[in-house]
């Protein structure tokens, strides 16, 4: 049954990818798509070889991570419960007042659902989208730009995963924050839990790669592509906190490492004199 939830997430994954390719360059995405991976360009090869190599060290990291939070042997999961107080469960009370009405209305839990959808889905849909869309448009600075935040926003966070761990709210007891996305499925979070120690929380890799993503996109991307990539980045951002997986704070945080990837990354692809491509219509 795990098996088939990853598979139908990596279906998904793709159909956002595609979509967002559509909104890039218009009609035959799916086929546009495609052409990346039979392209094999060499910038798209070099994307897809940090894109690996940050996958395979974040697995052995994830797995180890327990081993260096006992070295460590500090918790601060506390401090940053004690400095916001109970922040994320006055939002997920103020939100579940709003879902417990609809869910009167419809017997389900609609925005716990699209939440979830974009915390697992359109996260990763939109990483690869928008790779896909500057390589079909012949955009190499803004591709390498893409690998470059996904990395550059993983190497930011690392040192606080290793060396300040904090847990989860919903892992915090004393916060009294629900683990929202269990009532969709409780196998949903399973999915990517060998990548996302409950304790490599702060700050919040979602929203930090989310925010250069974003920012890359109004900078460099059609306008279409842009304003939707922005909508995106929104609900997946307020995700982070409403599922119960990441304090404010840890949102605080990612939104400044996020802004400062971003710029990062602009220096970097421009010291490699590629010059870019104006896509914006």
């Amino acid at each position: 049954m795990k098996s088939l939830l990853a598979l139908s997430q990596v279906v998904l994954i793709a159909l956002v990818a595609i979509g967002f390719v559509r909104l890039a360059v218009g009609p035959g995405a799916a086929r546009a798509t495609a052409a990346v991976w039979r392209d094999w360009r060499k910038t798209f090869r070099l994307a897809v070889g940090i894109w690996f190599a940050v996958f395979v060290f974040d697995l052995v990291q994830t797995g180890d991570d327990h081993k260096v939070t006992r070295l460590v042997g500090v918790d601060y999961t506390g401090l940053l419960h004690s400095l916001e107080g109970g922040m994320v469960a006055g939002i997920q009370g103020a939100f579940a007042a709003v879902e417990g009405a609809l869910h009167g209305a419809f017997g389900f839990f609609p925005l716990t659902a699209i939440l979830s959808f974009a915390y697992l889905i359109l996260f990763p849909g939109l990483l690869f989208g928008m790779a896909f869309s500057y390589d079909r448009l012949r955009d190499d600075t803004s591709l390498k730009r893409t690998a470059y935040v996904f990395s550059l926003n993983y190497v930011f966070c690392l040192p606080f995963y290793l060396f300040f761990p904090v847990n989860e709210p919903w892992f915090h007891s004393p916060a009294g924050v629900m683990p929202l996305m269990d009532s969709i499925h409780p196998w949903l979070i399973d999915i990517v839990r060998p990548m996302s120690g409950i304790d490599n929380c702060f700050p919040s890799y979602h929203t930090s790669l989310t925010v250069s993503l974003v920012l890359l996109a109004r900078e460099t991307a059609p306008r279409a592509f842009a304003r939707v990539a922005t909508v995106s980045g929104a609900v997946i951002v307020s995700s982070t906190v409403l599922l119960g997986f990441h304090w404010v704070l840890d949102l605080v945080a990612g939104i400044l490492a996020g802004w400062f990837i971003h710029h990062v990354s602009k220096r970097l692809a421009e010291s490699t004199d590629l010059v870019p491509v104006a896509t914006r219509s």
